[in-house]
């Protein structure tokens, strides 16, 4: 998980400023636990297992833009 929040961190960087807010450690430490959940069910010989897993956790990253979204609407509606 280190080694995905290093890695967004670091492809952030080379994103526009406005995208520049930290959501790359989020998503790139979210992709690290699917990956390294996958290869925990791929190791133990499960693969229905390991994809099961893998899908939940990126179905939990999924969450991310629908609360950035949420929390802009509620800035915008707040500020009028």
């Amino acid at each position: 998980m280190i080694v995905g929040a290093m890695t967004g961190l670091e492809v952030e960087r080379y994103l526009p400023k406005a995208f520049q807010k930290g959501l790359g450690v989020v998503v790139g430490a979210g992709l690290g636990n699917a990956t390294s959940d996958w290869l925990g069910g791929a190791v133990a010989g499960n693969l229905g297992m390991a994809n099961g897993t893998a899908l939940g956790c990126l179905i939990g990253l999924a969450f991310i833009p629908a609360i950035l979204l949420l929390k802009n609407f509620h800035n915008s509606k707040a500020n009028n």
